[in-house]
């Protein structure tokens, strides 16, 4: 894994291994911060060019209010469909509330041509990545 960028509360890598932009949220990231570390993704994405695609570990992301729901719904949403990802995978966070708040989220991208894979672990993310992204 190559560590791509680094914020107090999240670190982006780059995984060859599987072609994955991987962001390992640390919590904390909220409002501006949360708009910015996802912001630093997609860009991420783009200067990885096609056929990269995303893993999220929000293990430790905590809970989003409605407002940070809702600029990831309707302004962030858009924007990574365009980036031609057609793999996501979620790592599940720790929170039962941020878990909810996430189901909630990866529903939006029914109807896509993007696939989502949620699973337990990075381990789990990083081998399910190889297994489709090929």
């Amino acid at each position: 894994m190559e560590r791509a960028k680094s914020f107090p509360y999240l670190d982006i890598f780059w995984v060859e291994e599987c072609r994955c932009v991987l962001l390992q949220w640390k919590g904390g990231a909220l409002g501006r911060d949360l708009h910015a570390g996802m912001n630093a993704a997609l860009e991420e994405l783009r200067a990885r060019g096609t056929g990269a695609q995303l893993i999220g570990d929000t293990t430790h992301i905590g809970q989003l209010s409605d407002e940070e729901q809702t600029w990831i719904n309707t302004d962030w949403h858009p924007r990574f469909l365009a980036t031609g990802t057609h793999y996501l995978a979620a790592v599940l966070p720790a929170s039962v509330v941020a878990k909810m708040n996430l189901s909630s989220t990866l529903q939006k991208y029914e109807g896509t041509n993007l696939t989502v894979f949620s699973c337990a672990s990075q381990k789990e993310a990083i081998d399910w990545m190889k297994s489709v992204n090929t």
